[in-house]
């Protein structure tokens, strides 16, 4: 059976197709400046 579908892509395959999702750990820089952002928010809120 032929199916012409209205796009020009083929399925064929692309169950094969896996990914793994892996989390990274945010860069030391960014978790530094997180940790100083939270410190100067809990500062303002005790004002």
């Amino acid at each position: 059976m032929l199916v012409f579908s209205k796009y020009s892509y083929s399925a064929e395959g692309s169950s094969l197709l896996q990914t793994k999702l892996v989390p990274i750990p945010p860069p030391a820089v960014l978790e530094e400046r997180i940790q100083l952002q939270m410190e100067i928010a809990r500062e303002e809120a005790e004002k």
